[in-house]
């Protein structure tokens, strides 16, 4: 069995990409690993931004207050001891560091590199692929030594190169990945390998950070990613309101959070908003739901479920009037929130259908089904998207259809609220978090150029 989890700080400069790598394989629970912080030399590098997103402590060394570099390191050396880490994750840290801070850290210290070393040191990495016309590009984990890029290779892994393939990534073949190394090896080669010494503990530990961007390897669920998205509610073709979808770490696990506010003349009849929860935890490589909760401007449709895992049995709470009932837990019930993120997870690795033991919007037991639909692209007024359409089958006359979009990780982009066949209600995306908003106008912005 492995161990206790390696303590490890991670140093970044910018975008962070292989940090939410880590970061969402280590939340999934699929790495033996603590994150205990992520240093950055910069400021405001978007890096720091995804760390706080999921609960992770974030320090500022800012490496331009500092007249010579010895000062520099100084600090970061204290900043990072701090934390007594096992390991120092350098994850885009785009500073050239001394031999002697090197030697302070040997082969605790370890770089992800966007190349097949010994191609390609340094910068622009992609762009310098394409234009050298080669067949295969990829990633290497390996030891950091003084020589730039030169240290032993832990891992390499590749994938070819397509006509499409552009330097920053907005493609799909996504640099510099995917690898063909699956999460569920990595982790069994961690255990075997948490006995033996630190070099070959650190190697399997870098053998599963290279592995990150092959998230898409189907024995492991898709990794849940912290999000802020916001939606327009519109009738008949109106906007009457908004909704703020919000998925972020909790101390539990996670947290999914619904906001849906009326706005214009509608607001001067429903003054209150609606919301919906659930606090999840991770289980046995899943989610579990241990407490949901849904308000609605008229208190009587208040619904609360309490889960009891231990007992098998889920308290549910109707309205404000002490309507109440206990009911017995199948394995893996879920609440109507928590089955949305569930069915995500199962439609990114590639379901086609998924039927949920649940407890309802109704505080009753019944399956929560989804089946998909089609395949299409849909315009909402964040931009176009191709998607997944997903429909909620239920024994009513009321029906959900969602539209998710992979490229952002299978949010989505459109929601329908429909009854008899008529549309009561839809959301469209029209705002997502600053760094993938941005991604998203910058993937758009290439796709046109081409």
């Amino acid at each position: 069995m492995v161990s206790a989890p390696i303590r490890a700080v991670a140093l970044v400069s910018g975008r962070g990409s292989n940090l939410e790598a880590l970061l969402a394989t280590q939340h999934a629970g699929w790495l033996p690993l603590a994150l205990a912080a992520v240093v950055s030399n910069r400021p405001g590098a978007p890096a720091l931004a995804r760390a706080s997103r999921y609960g992770a402590a974030t320090e500022v060394v800012d490496h331009t207050r500092y007249g010579e570099r010895t000062a520099f390191e100084t600090d970061l050396a204290r900043a990072i001891d701090r934390y007594s880490a096992d390991l120092v994750i350098l994850a885009g840290f785009m500073r050239v560091l001394s031999a002697a801070f090197i030697a302070r850290y040997g082969q605790r210290l370890i770089n992800i590199h966007p190349s097949l070393l010994p191609d390609f040191k340094g910068l622009d990495t992609h762009r310098r692929a394409l234009e050298a016309g080669v067949a295969y590009h990829g990633a290497t984990v390996h030891f950091v030594t003084p020589e730039l890029d030169a240290g032993p290779a832990v891992l390499q892994a590749r994938v070819a190169v397509r006509a499409d393939d552009d330097a920053d990534g907005s493609t799909a073949s996504a640099w510099p990945g995917p690898l063909s190394i699956r999460p569920r090896s990595t982790r069994s080669l961690m255990s075997r390998e948490r006995a033996r010494p630190r070099r070959a503990g650190t190697s399997a530990l870098a053998l599963a950070l290279a592995a990150m961007p092959a998230l898409a390897a189907r024995d492991l669920p898709a990794p849940l990613r912290p999000f802020e998205a916001s939606y327009a509610v519109t009738r008949n073709g109106i906007q009457v309101g908004t909704t703020e979808l919000t998925l972020a770490s909790h101390a539990r696990g996670w947290r999914l959070h619904s906001v849906t506010e009326a706005q214009g003349l509608l607001a001067l009849i429903v003054s209150k908003p609606s919301t919906e929860e659930t606090i999840l935890t991770r289980h046995e490589g899943g989610l579990r739901p241990l407490h949901y909760r849904h308000t609605e401007p008229d208190e009587a449709d208040h619904l609360t479920v309490a889960f009891d895992w231990q007992a098998g049995t889920a308290r549910v709470e109707r309205g404000t009037g002490g309507d109440s009932a206990t009911l017995a837990l199948e394995p893996g019930t879920h609440d109507p929130f928590s089955a949305l993120l569930v069915m995500m997870q199962r439609i990114a690795d590639g379901a086609e259908s998924v039927r949920l033991p649940g407890i309802d919007d109704e505080g009753e037991r019944n399956p929560l089904a989804f089946a998909v639909a089609a395949r299409e692209t849909v315009a909402v007024p964040l931009g176009r998207y191709d998607s997944v359409r997903v429909r909620r089958v239920r024994a009513d006359k009321r029906s959900t259809v969602l539209w998710l979009a992979p490229e952002l990780d299978w949010l989505p982009v459109r929601m329908e609220q429909r009854r008899k066949g008529e549309l009561v209600a839809r959301a469209e995306l029209n705002a997502l978090d600053g760094e993938r908003s941005e991604r998203t106008r910058s993937g758009r912005r290439n796709r046109r150029g081409r």
